[in-house]
């Protein structure tokens, strides 16, 4: 019997890929490639100097595992990639800061990227 967050994962992943993904420009130095990505919102915390916390707010992206796919080779994002959207923005992959990687598994099944950006350009 098949594990039911296994299957749960690979339903809502289709949903969201289905539903919600568009069409983004993921890229590294002189390679790229055309993905669906699902935008969304980061909000992280952390404390600062003097027992002060604070908050910040990144531009997120979810993406299929499987379709990161660099120079004919499967690829994890890496800080400096870039992701330009349908609208003209383009994104830096990035960590969010407070030691927080620039991405992490959407989902128990490991089939989605959540991949950290800021903002740095509109084109």
């Amino acid at each position: 019997m098949q594990d039911m967050l296994q299957i749960g994962s690979e339903w809502l992943s289709g949903q969201r890929h289905e539903h919600l993904a568009h069409a983004v420009l993921y890229s590294r130095a002189a390679q790229s490639v055309t993905v669906r990505a699902t935008p969304d919102r980061g909000r992280y915390e952390g404390s600062a100097d003097a027992g002060l916390s604070e908050s910040w707010e990144t531009q997120d992206y979810l993406l299929r595992a499987e379709d990161l796919v660099l120079g004919g080779a499967k690829a994890v994002p890496a800080a400096g990639d870039t992701i330009l959207d349908g609208t003209g923005n383009l994104y830096e992959v990035c960590s969010p800061g407070g030691g927080i990687a620039v991405w992490e598994w959407e989902d128990v099944a490991q089939l989605d990227y959540r991949v950290h950006c800021k903002r740095v350009a509109a084109v």
